[in-house]
């Protein structure tokens, strides 16, 4: 199955609001792949650029730039690998 709507928005939510919350990449991966049907592997790399975001970026970030952040990054991802 692939990610819906609802995945989204709670992702996005976490990505705006909850990140400091996370101790680690595994951390955040297990959560969110847990509350989700996006696949740890593609988690991973949205954690890795998320750390690359500056503060102010990842601040003022809309639902729809959140939105484009991960298409970025999941057409990277092997077909197989995205649920």
């Amino acid at each position: 199955m692939k990610p819906n709507k609802w995945d989204y928005t709670y992702l996005i939510d976490q990505l705006s609001n909850s990140m400091e919350f996370y101790s680690s990449k595994d951390d955040f991966v297990h959560t969110i792949s847990n509350e989700t049907l996006f696949t740890p592997e593609l988690l991973a790399k949205i954690w890795d650029n998320w750390l690359l975001l500056d503060g102010k970026t990842a601040f003022d970030n809309s639902y729809e730039d959140w939105q484009i952040f991960i298409t970025n990054i999941s057409k990277n991802e092997p077909k197989d690998n995205i649920n």
